[in-house]
């Protein structure tokens, strides 16, 4: 039976030096695997160990940053980077790219509107943004396609009307082509900037 915080892997020095796998904490493993992943796939998974295993995100930070081994500087940035709300890797990787921006951002930001409650993925109070990431497993977790897809369309109307701005992305923009993802969402955020422009100097 496996234990709940305990994870049967071979490591890279296990793999050239032929010793049997071993026995490590979900917290170590988490660390091994950044060691050897890009910077980006180790956020997802530091991502998915906070939300899905709950590891407390202090606890796994403080072993992060604590790490002086190979890599070190790839798994602080990690430790720096990862978040408990991404629900999909979709939502940790445009989290990233907004991260790259430097944007001031909520995370799961709720909103409540004509007695409705929506959440977004991502909401930048300064412009009115609200980033959405549409991926697969909001429709696979959350109740028949259909009926999810129904209910986004009457969510968008509704903020749309309250005078906020929609940028959607999936997952071709995130991992395939996040580059250009990011420069549209710049260009989104200027534009709005410069919207805001001649009001701000009417009021001065």
């Amino acid at each position: 039976m496996k234990h709940p915080f305990l994870t049967e892997h071979t490591s890279l020095a296990n793999n050239l030096y032929g010793s049997n796998s071993q026995l490590t904490s979900l917290l170590t493993t988490v660390i091994d695997c950044c060691t050897q992943l890009s910077f980006e796939e180790g956020v997802v998974l530091a991502d998915s160990a906070l939300r899905v295993h709950k590891i407390p995100q202090e606890i796994l930070r403080e072993a992060m940053l604590n790490y002086r081994g190979v890599h070190r500087e790839r798994v602080h940035a990690v430790a720096r980077a990862m978040s408990a709300c991404a629900e999909s890797a979709g939502e940790s990787l445009t989290r990233l790219i907004l991260n790259q921006l430097k944007l001031s951002y909520q995370e799961q930001h709720w909103f409540t509107h004509n007695q409705h409650r929506y959440r977004t993925d991502f909401f930048v109070e300064e412009l009115n943004l609200i980033i959405e990431f549409d991926g697969d497993i909001k429709y696979e977790v959350f109740g028949p396609r259909e009926a999810i897809i129904v209910g986004e369309r009457l969510r968008e109307r509704e903020l749309l009307k309250s005078g906020y701005r929609i940028f959607r992305v999936d997952w071709n923009d995130v991992w395939r082509n996040p580059y250009r993802t990011m420069y549209q969402i710049r260009d989104v955020a200027e534009k709005i900037r410069q919207e805001k422009e001649p009001k701000n100097t009417q009021l001065q």
